[in-house]
Order: structure tokens, then sequence, then C-alpha cells
């Protein structure tokens, strides 16, 4: 058995890459410590596409059992050998089978460490985050493909891993493969069906404007951005009409104070005229006492000093 990276042909085992919801999932490596008739077997796996050709009884269903064993430990029974998967592939050399497969999902790389007990509740199960270094605790009871891709055994059977050509042809017989099968084919999501989708999205556009075009969130939302701007303006005339008053305030404040600057220099020059003046009837008592003082010194009798004048030639 020998692998080539090229496209999947006819009788080419193959597993879905893509987990639902979620960006790509690629399988990087697996490693069959022990499995059927491999043991310390690893095989790498091309980003692209991996082909794995060869002949018959050659590994090839192996590998793919060993994929879904990693995955889903509960296989049933094989209808026509009435065993388990698990017991179908029990290694040759009569060791515990056991193994680890790594893969990328959401650009996180997981490893899955798996020792196969007689039963799922027996297995020894480990799965490990190595971009962050940590263990994944999975839920009580449940498989790490149901972790992953969020859907059971059955589910991926039907959706993300194609055993042999003709497994996955949806025969209307099986609805839910049909519907799966249809969603795949025009949508690439099992989950998602183009004819819902574009009801859902018919639905969502005639929430926000119905088809008259009168009523929706939208429509509404219209509404109310209108009557804000309406009362923003409004609020902007108040303002600017308040900041009119405001000026003019301040206006009148600046004439009431010059005009109490004027008045109060008023009175402060009326008060220094009336001081003016008393200082002036002031100097004129003082400049009369002084003149009586002096004429009161002279022998002339005030009643005859004009006579005295004129005698002694007194112009």
């Amino acid at each position: 058995m020998r692998p080539r990276n090229h496209s999947c042909r006819r009788h080419c085992n193959t597993v879905s890459r893509r987990s639902r919801g979620a960006s790509p999932m690629r399988i990087n490596e697996l490693h069959l410590q022990d499995f059927g008739m491999f043991h310390d077997y690893t095989i790498s796996f091309d980003p692209q596409a991996q082909l794995i050709y060869g002949d018959n009884e050659q590994g090839k269903t192996t590998l793919m059992s060993f994929i879904m064993l990693m995955f889903y430990g509960d296989q049933g029974r094989n209808s026509k050998f009435n065993l388990t998967l698990r017991k179908k592939y029990l290694p040759w050399n009569g060791n515990k089978s056991a193994g680890t497969m790594t893969f990328i999902s959401e650009g996180i790389t997981y490893r899955i460490e798996k020792e196969f007990g007689g039963t799922q509740r027996t297995d020894r199960v480990r799965v490990l985050n190595l971009t962050e270094g940590k263990e994944v605790k999975l839920p009580d009871q449940e498989e790490v493909g149901q972790y992953f891709f969020h859907l059971d055994r059955d589910g991926f059977e039907k959706t993300g891993f194609i055993s042999t050509v003709g497994a996955f042809d949806g025969d209307d017989k099986d609805q839910v493969t049909a519907q799966l099968v249809q969603n795949l084919a025009q949508t690439g999501d099992e989950d998602v069906s183009a004819e819902v989708v574009v009801k859902r999205l018919d639905d969502a556009r005639f929430s926000l404007v119905s088809r008259n075009q009168k009523n929706g969130r939208l429509v509404d939302a219209q509404a109310q951005l209108t009557n804000l701007q309406d009362e923003q303006q409004a609020t902007k005339e108040l303002l600017a009409e308040q900041n009119q008053h405001v000026d003019d305030l301040k206006t009148l404040a600046k004439k009431r104070q010059k005009r109490d600057q004027l008045k109060e220099q008023l009175s402060k020059d009326a008060e220094l005229r009336k001081t003016a003046q008393r200082q002036q009837l002031l100097n004129a008592l003082v400049e009369s006492k002084h003149k009586h003082q002096v004429l009161s010194q002279f022998p002339v009798a005030p009643s005859d000093i004009s006579d005295f004048i004129q005698k002694a030639g007194i112009k």
C-alpha cells in the first residue's frame, strides 16, 4: 500500500476535512502502534488531498477503520461477522490496539491518544491541544467525534466519512441522508439548506423593511432618526437663541459697569469742586483776617483812613 498526493478516484477511501460550522479540519498524521496488520506504522498526509492505493488486503480499509475508531469508539457489531469493529482489527501480534492521530481544527493542532479496551467504556483516551500545550477534557460519555464535529457516529458516516463508492448515494428512503446530500451539494455544509437560507434571508430582510416599504424595524428606526434629527435641530436653535441672550446680557452688564464708573467719576469731580470752593472761601477769609490785622496796627482810626490816604498823597 502506497500513499500518493492526488485527488481521490474510485476505490479511494476518504474522510471529510471540514467539521460542522468550523474552518477546514485536516488530518496531519496517523500512528498505528498496534492495529490489525500494522505495528509501529506512521503515515503523514498532504495538506491538500491524499490518495492511498494498493492491492486488496493491503490495509486501506484498516486505515479508514482506525480513523473511525479514533473519533468514534462505539461501532456496534458487524452484521456479517457479528464482530465489533475493534475486535475485527485486533493486532496480529496480540498486543492491545493503540495509536495516535494528529489533526488541525480551527487553526489549532490536536493529538488523540487512544488505547482500545474490550469496549468503549474501557478505552483510555487523551486529547491534547498541542498548540496551547494543554489537555482537552471531554464531557462524560461524549465521543471525540461528537466533541469536534457535533455529530453522532451515524451522522458522521453519512456526511463526512465515505468508505466506499455508493455508500453516500442519498437514497430517498433515507430522508436524513438525502437532505444532508442536498445541503452539502448546495452550500458545502450538511446543516445548511439553500432553500432555508434564502427563506431566512427574506424573512430577515422583510423584518427590516416590509414589502410595501411602510413597516419594519429599519423603517421605524428611520422615523426615530428623523424625529431625533428634528429635536436636535430645535435644540440647536434654542441654544443659539440662549447664546444670543447671554451675549446681550454681557453687553448690558458692560454698559452698566461703564455707567457706574462715569457716575462714580462725576461724584468724585463734584466733591473735588466743592472742596476747591471751600478752600477758596477759606483762603479769602484768611486774607481778609490778615488785612484786618495789618490795618489794626495803624494809629489812624478806621473812619479816618480815607482822609489820611488823601493827605499822604497815596494813590
